[in-house]
């Protein structure tokens, strides 16, 4: 690894302040790694910063090496490998269908009938990308953090996920003002959305003409109402995660007219993380509030509405999802003109983002 560093000029056996250098990357290669000029105000204890951004995103585990040299120029040179998570959390106001397995010994998995994890749209009263919305409803959404992925996995089984930060997690309405400086939602950064137009942008809790309303999100955690059905008849063939025969109707989380498909809430890695998030008002033992918290469409005015979310994860990793159009309807006449693919336009820079709704091959298996 190249270095500019000035020689020492004493003979004194003691630690060059200029020759400290860390590098970051692999521990062999010195083309995939970078360096670092450590500095120190008292000669024993050095510093220096690293964006690990810059790293290849498969890199999971690269190497943090010190090396040191005396002014007679004996090295040491010492280091250990560190997880890294340079990847935001994944954000759906939708997602696809999945299964949950269930390890058999000696057997192919049983597996569970295909469900939604947020629920059957059709009879939750879900807020659903361009429909128009005449009556209450019940967002949810699938947060998940996400590390970074080897290209190897086999070589590198562990990802590092730093967990989404549950105090960052909130969803944004916001009734679409062609007067308003700037898109609704924009990327910073490059394709990815990951900034919300703070000129929309209100204190949580609070509404104010041409602001947005801010709802905190909050995780639903198992509660015993609902469980994966395992059911005779559910147990696939050729190792393959597809039910076949007869599968009894599983209970569902709770009593409440929308509850209709949703079997339990999902979780994800060994420590059973909650995956499904929805407004704060959620109660696991209320009738009205056991699926999430209720979105009221008379706290805006009428007409197109764009909604966006925001979550960050321990790491600081930000992700914002690419904004989703609905249209608040009181009268008859309210969204006549109502343009989803319009209104989404006009609420974005034309980023993207990493959601729950593109196709994946077959269904999407979860171990339980």
């Amino acid at each position: 690894m190249a270095s500019s560093l000035s020689p020492c000029t004493s003979t004194t056996p003691r630690v060059c302040k200029t020759a400290v250098i860390a590098y970051v990357g692999s521990k062999t290669d010195p083309k995939d790694r970078f360096s670092v000029v450590l500095t120190s105000a008292d000669g024993i204890v050095y510093t220096g910063t690293f964006n690990t951004l810059v790293l290849d995103p498969n890199f999971t585990f690269p190497w943090i090496g010190v090396r040191a040299t005396d002014a007679l120029g004996n090295e040491t040179d010492n280091g250990f490998p560190v997880g890294i998570d340079n990847v935001p959390p994944r954000i759906g106001f939708s997602s696809h269908q999945m299964q949950t397995a269930q390890p058999v010994l000696g057997d192919v998995p049983l597996c569970t009938p295909a469900f939604n994890p947020l629920g059957d749209a059709a009879n939750n009263f879900l807020l659903t990308d361009g429909t128009t919305i005449t009556t209450n409803v019940v967002p949810r959404l699938r947060i998940q953090d996400e590390g970074n992925l080897s290209l190897i996995p086999a070589a590198q089984p562990g990802d590092v996920i730093s967990g989404v930060d549950d105090s960052s997690t909130v969803v944004y309405f916001w009734h679409y003002d062609a007067s308003v400086s700037g898109k609704f939602v924009s990327s910073t950064s490059g394709t990815h959305c990951d900034t919300i137009n703070p000129a929309v942008l209100p204190s949580v809790g609070t509404s104010t003409p041409g602001k947005a309303i801010a709802y905190t999100l909050v995780p639903f955690t198992a509660d015993g109402n609902g469980a994966p059905d395992f059911a005779d008849g559910a147990k696939p063939t050729g190792g393959a995660c597809t039910p076949h025969g007869t599968v009894t109707t599983p209970t569902t989380v709770c009593d409440a007219f929308y509850a209709a498909g949703i079997y339990h809430w999902l979780t994800y890695t060994s420590g059973n993380i909650p995956a499904v998030y929805g407004l704060e008002s959620w109660d696991a033992q209320d009738i009205v509030y056991c699926t999430g918290g209720i979105f009221d469409r008379y706290n805006l005015p009428a007409g197109p509405t764009c909604v966006a979310t925001i979550a960050k994860d321990h790491a600081g990793n930000t992700a914002v999802t690419a904004p989703i159009a609905v249209c608040l309807q009181r009268a008859a006449g309210d969204c006549a003109s109502f343009n989803a693919a319009a209104t989404r336009a006009a609420c974005t820079d034309g980023c993207s983002s990493n959601d729950w709704s593109a196709p994946v091959i077959g269904l999407e298996v979860i171990n339980n």
